[in-house]
């Protein structure tokens, strides 16, 4: 009895996995082969489009079964294009292939931008600007996931549709796409790089020599702890092992004397980088580790006055890659202006912020004043009670300067609750900004020359209920200038900028609230 029981197990078993591994097609025709069929003998483009809608609510449910879920995108993708009404669909279908099929992006690329195409043929003129600059950030937005993933030569492709949306529109995004395209261009060379040694060290699994050069290569020119200990062996240098076993540690991990040691150690490396990128993260990895030994180290004696000394000597370093053209533009570039009503790539939680740019009259209580263009944003949907935060993608810092035009409550330290916008670097604050309890919008800006070829992202925070719990800013953009040649003075009367006037004082810097947290506090 036991065994027919058993046998019985057996074969239902089997006839699931028989299933799972159905072809994906057949599984196709059986859940849309009639309505597929009918679609196509009607040759109607909206039912079509309608079909895909239905489909689309289906892909969700579909587990385990990666075949049958790319087939189901694909044919949702094709319906959804041939009318406008599919477009949104099309276009959804099209970036999840992306992401689920990386190695035909191309292809679906090409067919991405071609609904982009039809999409702006068929925009009115007045609105193409707008829907031009959208699509050119939702084509940023997959370029920058796509480098992240390591997959240079598909940002590339993407970068380079998004600045030929970008040219058509007239977007200010040109510059940006630009530098991305430069990004892109670079980690493509870095990865066939990586790929020709890696298989150098397959071939020839005892050439130290070469097993080495791999694992600094991914500890300096890609800045990848995790993937170069993948590599370490018992042959290897003794010290090398060691602390790239300790850099794959979170450095909030990391007692004082490790961080010391490991700062040290990166600050030792620092002659022998060849490239600007390697130099950059060597830099960057030693200002970490010293920051955080300082944090916790607080005698005042011979270690922590050697810490300081190495991070006055790695902040004089980055300004010397900065100004020697460490990925800097040489034109001003915009971060955001927000005269799209949509923040594509930008992170909202609570309700402060709304759905995204304002035009100052959101409180009309007290409406804002001294912004650029027809929009800003403002914590202010709401009301001063409303909380929220916003968060940018991630951009590179390629000026030695950011500036931004900030109104609103002042944060004074009283309550943990604050209203203030941040610039992070590995998702820690370095910079920040508060308001001037005033709703007309200031310039202001941030010294970023020490932290030039960096990954950020901008942060703008309201978590304060109370009076003045709000803040505005508009116009965040970085220069190759330093802070005091591009800030301009705020016309007492308009709130708007001289142009032709450089920043009156020194002593007038930060007046707006700015609070400058150098390097050597972290």
């Amino acid at each position: 009895m036991r065994k027919t029981m058993v046998l019985t197990v057996c074969c239902v078993l089997s006839m699931a996995v028989g299933d799972l591994l159905a072809d994906a097609e057949q599984d196709f025709q059986t859940l849309f082969g009639q309505e597929y069929k009918r679609v196509a003998l009607l040759r109607n483009a909206r039912a079509s489009a309608t079909l895909a809608s239905q489909m689309m609510e289906t892909v969700g449910s579909v587990e385990n079964r990666p075949d049958l879920d790319i087939l189901l995108w694909t044919h949702i993708a094709d319906l959804g294009a041939k009318d406008p009404s599919g477009f949104a669909v099309a276009t959804e279908s099209l970036k999840q292939l992306l992401q689920k099929a990386p190695d035909a992006s191309p292809k679906w690329l090409e067919k991405l931008t071609a609904v982009y195409r039809r999409q702006y043929a068929m925009t009115a003129r007045t609105d193409r600007a707008e829907l031009g600059d959208q699509q050119a950030a939702e084509l940023i937005t997959i370029g920058d996931e796509q480098l992240k993933a390591e997959r240079g030569p598909n940002a590339l492709a993407t970068y380079r549709k998004a600045l030929s949306i970008a040219i058509l529109s007239k977007s200010d995004r040109r510059t940006d796409i630009v530098a991305k395209i430069r990004d892109a261009n670079a980690q493509a060379a870095k990865q066939r790089e990586i790929l020709r040694m890696t298989k150098a060290v397959a071939a020839d699994p005892d050439n130290v020599k070469m097993r080495a050069a791999v694992v600094k290569y991914y500890m300096f020119e890609l800045d990848n702890p995790v993937k170069a200990a993948t590599f370490l062996n018992d042959d290897l240098d003794e010290q090398l092992r060691t602390y790239v076993r300790l850099a794959v540690k979170d450095t909030d991990d990391l007692d004082a004397d490790t961080s010391m040691g490991l700062g040290r150690w990166y600050w030792e490396m620092y002659p022998t980088a060849r490239t600007i990128n390697a130099k950059v993260a060597i830099l960057g990895r030693t200002r970490t580790y010293l920051n955080r030994f300082l944090a916790l180290h607080t005698e005042t004696d011979l270690a922590r006055v050697r810490a300081e000394l190495i991070l006055k000597k790695v902040t004089v370093e980055s300004v010397k890659l900065g100004s020697a053209g460490l990925g800097a533009s040489k034109k001003p570039g915009v971060i955001a202006d927000f005269e799209s009503p949509r923040l594509t790539g930008w992170v909202f939680t609570g309700t402060a912020f709304g759905k995204g740019p304002c035009d100052g009259k959101v409180d009309i209580a007290a409406p804002a004043s001294g912004f650029e263009g027809k929009g800003m944003v403002s914590s202010c949907h709401g009301g001063d009670t409303s909380v929220g935060t916003l968060t940018s993608p991630k951009f590179t810092i390629r000026g030695k300067s950011i500036t931004f035009l900030v109104a609103g409550g002042q944060w004074g330290g009283r309550s943990e609750a604050r209203v203030g916008m941040d610039l992070l670097v590995e998702g820690k604050s370095v910079r920040s900004v508060t308001g001037h309890t005033s709703n007309n919008l200031r310039h202001a800006g941030w010294d970023v020359s020490g932290l030039v070829g960096k990954s950020a992202q901008i942060r703008i925070v309201d978590t304060d209920p109370g009076s003045w719990g709000h803040i505005h800013i508009d116009q965040i953009a970085q220069h190759p200038e330093t802070l005091d040649t591009v800030i301009k003075p705020v016309e007492k009367k308009t709130g708007k900028a001289d142009p032709k006037k450089k920043w009156k004082s020194k002593k007038d810097k930060g007046k707006s609230g700015t609070r400058d947290k150098r390097d050597k506090k972290g």
